[in-house]
C-alpha cells in the first residue's frame, strides 16, 4: 500500500471511529469537498460510509468514469441511473445502515424527502462530527495549502509589476490568472479583485475597464486552488513614489493591526477573539 492510499483509508477510519462514537449506524456524505477529503475524487455524489461495512460512493452516469479513475482508498464505485435521487439511493442502504443514519450537507427538499422515508429520528445532523475530524490537517493537506500559497504569492509579485499609469485593472486580472495555471493552480480560489482609486475602498470590487493612473490606491486580492486547497492574500499598492500622508497612516494602522493579530494567533484562539483586539 503506497502513502497516499494510507492517507486516504486512514481519513476513513478515523471517521468511523467517531461514526461509533457518536452512535450512529452511518454517514451519507453529500458536501463535494467532503467526498473529495475521503476519496480524492472531486465531482458530485453520495458517499455512504457505515460502521460495519465497506464505504461505497454513488454517482451519476457522468461522473462514473472520473470517479473510477480517482476514488483513492479502495472504496467501491456505484453507477446511479440518471433519475435518481437521494430517497432513491437511501432507500436501498440496509435497515441497520438507516437505523441512525448521519449526514453532512443536505438542502431543505431533500432532508424533507429523507424525513419522510426514514422518520426524523432516524436521520441526525452530523457536520460537526466531520469538521472535528478535518479540523487539523495532515501532512499531505498542509504541503496542498504551503503550494496554494506559494502560487499565490508568486502571482502577486506579478500583479505587483504590473501595477503602473496607463494600465487596465481587468489587464492585471487577466495576467495573473494565466500566470497561476502555469504554476500548477487548478485554478482561481474565488474571482480575483484588482480594485484601483475610488474603487479600492470597495472590499469585493471586481476589476473592470478603469485604467490605473498614478496616485491611485490599488487593492489585489487573489488566491489559488492547489488540488482542492485555497490560499487568500490581498495586499495594498499605491501607484507613484510618494504617497499622501493619509494613505500613510490608514496603511500603518492596518499593518499594526495585522501585527497584533499575527502575535495572538495560537492554538486554540477563536477568531472571534482576534477581531475583537
Amino acid at each position: 500500500m503506497d502513502e497516499m492510499s494510507g492517507v486516504w483509508k486512514n481519513r476513513i477510519s478515523r471517521l468511523m471511529d467517531l461514526i461509533q462514537e457518536n452512535e450512529l449506524s452511518a454517514i451519507l456524505i453529500r458536501s463535494e469537498a467532503n467526498i473529495f477529503y475521503f476519496t480524492g475524487y472531486r465531482g458530485p455524489g453520495y458517499l455512504l460510509v457505515p460502521l460495519n461495512g465497506e464505504p461505497k460512493l454513488y454517482v451519476y452516469p457522468l461522473d462514473f468514469e472520473a470517479a473510477k479513475t480517482y476514488v483513492r482508498g479502495g472504496i467501491e464505485v456505484e453507477e446511479l441511473s440518471m433519475t435518481a435521487r437521494v430517497e432513491n439511493v437511501v432507500e436501498g442502504f440496509p435497515d441497520e445502515v438507516k437505523s441512525r443514519l448521519g449526514f453532512d450537507s443536505l438542502n431543505a427538499e431533500d432532508y424533507l424527502r429523507l424525513s419522510a422515508l426514514l422518520s426524523h429520528e432516524s436521520l441526525k445532523p452530523a457536520s460537526e462530527i466531520i469538521w472535528k475530524l478535518r479540523m487539523i490537517k495532515d501532512r499531505s493537506e498542509i504541503e496542498n495549502i504551503e503550494r496554494a500559497c506559494d502560487i499565490a504569492s508568486k502571482a502577486m509579485d506579478l500583479a505587483s509589476e504590473m501595477l503602473e499609469d496607463g494600465v487596465m485593472e481587468s489587464e492585471v486580472k487577466a495576467e495573473v490568472l494565466e500566470e497561476m495555471f502555469k504554476l500548477g493552480a487548478d485554478g482561481a480560489a474565488f474571482d480575483i479583485i484588482v480594485a484601483s482609486g475610488s474603487r479600492s475602498s470597495m472590499p469585493h470590487g471586481a476589476p473592470g475597464s478603469r485604467v490605473m493612473r498614478e496616485g491611485d490606491v490599488v487593492v489585489v486580492d487573489l488566491g489559488a486552488i492547489f488540488e482542492g486547497y485555497c490560499s487568500d492574500m490581498t495586499r495594498t499598492f499605491y501607484i507613484g513614489e510618494n504617497p499622501p500622508e493619509e494613505v500613510v497612516k490608514i496603511y500603518e494602522m492596518v499593518l499594526e493591526a495585522k501585527r497584533l493579530a499575527e502575535e495572538s494567533v495560537k492554538p486554540w484562539t477563536l477568531s472571534s477573539a482576534l477581531y475583537d483586539k
